[in-house]
């Protein structure tokens, strides 16, 4: 064994795999045609897209979101200033929950009903 090792070669990384080793899920070495589909006899077809195209695609699609978001913003703006001060505030939680309690004095205590009642239904 020689003490003087070679550095190994780093294997150039493949940006995208043919369609026939995506969909059997193996290593394509990207080639054209790869081994495997040469060894499949199979047509060798790599996709179209490269990793640029899909970050453009995803800041294009990102600012088609905020440009939405925006304008759904502005809408509510709008109808709000339209609305009277008085419906703009939302109730607090503290009113909602003492409304809920004088709704539950407001209605009668249930009465329990007798047992033998309870048996009949049972049957």
């Amino acid at each position: 064994m020689d003490t003087s090792e070679e550095p190994r070669k780093k294997r150039a990384k493949i940006v995208s795999a043919c369609s026939e080793c995506r969909r059997k899920k193996t290593k394509c070495n990207g080639e054209q045609p790869c081994r495997s589909c040469e060894k499949s006899a199979v047509e060798c077809i790599y996709p179209s897209a490269t990793v640029e195209d899909n970050k453009r695609g995803g800041k294009q699609a990102l600012e088609a979101i905020e440009d939405r978001l925006k304008t759904i913003e502005d809408m509510l703006k709008a109808i709000l200033e339209t609305m009277p001060a008085s419906d703009r505030r939302l109730p607090s939680i503290h009113n909602l929950s003492a409304n809920l309690l004088d709704t539950n004095r407001q209605l009668p205590p249930l009465e329990p009903e007798p047992l033998d009642k309870l048996k009949k239904r049972k049957r």
